[in-house]
């Protein structure tokens, strides 16, 4: 496949996926209103700051909260994003790759040095299905 164009989206095409993620690690605290603004704003300020980065392999098959490794076919890729049971077309992903242009999907690198996959799963099954090598945006936290 020749060269693709990864895309750092606006926050904003994400912002449900930050959102969930801010409220994770808020936790179920009395102050979890004020923490989940304070996270909130802190992944945005920290989006806004990162970059694209080529996503080696030895940190893929270690990355949490994605099984998009082990998805190496259609088959699999769409059993593993179906909802009760039924497969979800995956064509626009395989359309993303055949245009040349694809959104990058985002991770945290946490204090420990793990990455956490925030959004693009069915994205990085796909590269994977494909045989390419992503380009992922990694925001670096101290959680």
């Amino acid at each position: 496949m020749k060269n693709i164009v990864w895309v750092k989206d606006p926050f904003i095409r994400e912002e449900e996926e930050f959102e969930r993620v801010a409220k994770y690690y808020s936790g179920n605290s009395k102050n979890s209103k004020e923490l989940y603004q304070e996270n909130f704003k802190y992944l945005k300020a920290r989006y806004a700051g990162s970059s694209l980065f080529k996503l080696m392999d030895t940190d893929w098959r270690k990355m949490s909260n994605t099984d998009s490794w082990t998805t190496d076919t259609v088959n699999k890729m769409e059993n593993a994003i179906s909802i009760n049971n039924a497969p979800r077309d995956v064509s626009r992903i395989f359309y993303q790759y055949a245009s040349l242009k694809v959104s990058s999907p985002i991770a945290l690198r946490l204090d420990n040095g793990k990455l956490e996959l925030i959004a693009g799963n069915t994205r990085l099954m796909g590269a994977r299905v494909l045989g390419i090598t992503p380009k992922i945006v990694i925001i670096k936290t101290d959680w």
